[in-house]
């Protein structure tokens, strides 16, 4: 291990703050954000930020309104480069994406549209679309993507919003509907990645929120499990004051993957060709159709440059969707 890969716990400081607030429509989500925190730069995907402008309370805030997620990358890309800044020259200190919902929503229907394209090749009607476990990874990868460019970026505070997910399943047997607690709508995972899981609440004129997650010494302003109506917001503040708000050194890990298998010196087998699927979220049962929808009719050893192109196309198709 490199020196400068080496560090000892008593020099670490800690960048920034990953939080997550969820909840119903109406929960004061993106207001709680724009009212309480610096510098805000917003990604507004469904327009909730119009409610918000003209507020006095309200600082003034930056936003980006897009449902693309090339633009919400290219965005994340500029504040990285301290491109964006106020008008006063104030760098971008809080990055909040409003609703992670609505462009997870968009990335499903991408699945659902790879699946009818399949069935479509093949001469079957869409109802008989069947989505792959291949057409998930390629609908997860631009929400890994933006993961990946929110967490090395340099600003202290990083807010997901998320809906409300109410999933019912049904009981065949006894024709009952069981009603399972409500979840974070997002990308299963995406609240392992937060420091603070916040869930939003509202019974008439009664806002309450309850803390879903919490971690480190953070759990003594929010205690795992706790409710409450009072939102300790400058106690939050007043934590993160030693935040460094510097941007991670971690490189990308789909970068990192890539590179593992395209070592120069690999053989070019046909092994080596199912390492570099499996490696990019491609089963090996799916290479086969990916390569004869490219115009491939077999492998060859000759042709393993092509066809790893033609893989990386594939997936680069898979990458956004145009709103």
């Amino acid at each position: 291990m490199a020196n400068d890969e080496l560090e000892f716990s008593s020099n670490v400081k800690q960048r920034n703050l990953k939080i997550m607030f969820w909840g119903d429509t109406g929960t004061r989500k993106t207001e709680t954000v724009l009212r309480n925190f610096p510098h805000v730069f917003l990604i507004d995907t469904e327009g909730n930020s119009d409610q918000c402008i003209g507020m006095p309370e309200i600082p003034p805030f930056l936003r980006i309104k897009t449902k693309d997620t090339r633009k919400v990358v290219e965005w994340l890309d500029k504040i990285a480069a301290k491109q964006v800044k106020f008008p006063d020259g104030s760098l971008v200190e809080t990055v909040a994406f409003d609703t992670v919902s609505l462009v997870w929503g968009i990335q499903q229907e991408v699945a659902a549209a790879n699946a009818e394209k399949r069935a479509a090749r093949y001469r079957k009607e869409e109802s008989e679309a069947t989505m792959t476990q291949l057409d998930w990874v390629l609908a997860k990868r631009p929400m890994k993507k933006i993961q990946n460019r929110i967490n090395t970026i340099p600003v202290k505070y990083l807010v997901y919003i998320a809906r409300e997910k109410d999933p019912y399943v049904g009981n065949d047997e006894d024709k009952l509907a069981v009603k399972p607690p409500v979840v974070p709508d997002c990308v299963k995972g995406t609240t392992y990645d937060m420091n603070l899981v916040l869930h939003f609440r509202k019974d008439g004129t009664k806002w309450s929120y309850e803390v879903d997650k919490v971690q480190g010494a953070l759990g003594k302003l929010f205690p795992m499990g706790f409710k409450g109506p009072n939102l300790d917001i400058p106690g939050l503040l007043e934590y993160s004051k030693f935040l460094t708000g510097e941007g991670a050194k971690e490189r990308d890990e789909t970068d990192i993957a890539k590179e593992m298998v395209d070592e120069t010196d690999a053989p070019k087998t046909w092994a080596e060709m199912v390492k570099f699927a499996n490696a990019n979220g491609i089963a090996t049962i799916d290479i086969a159709p990916i390569l004869k929808d490219a115009g491939f009719q077999s492998f060859k050893t000759s042709e393993f440059d092509a066809i790893k192109s033609s893989i990386r196309t594939f997936l680069d198709r898979g990458i956004a969707v145009e709103i």
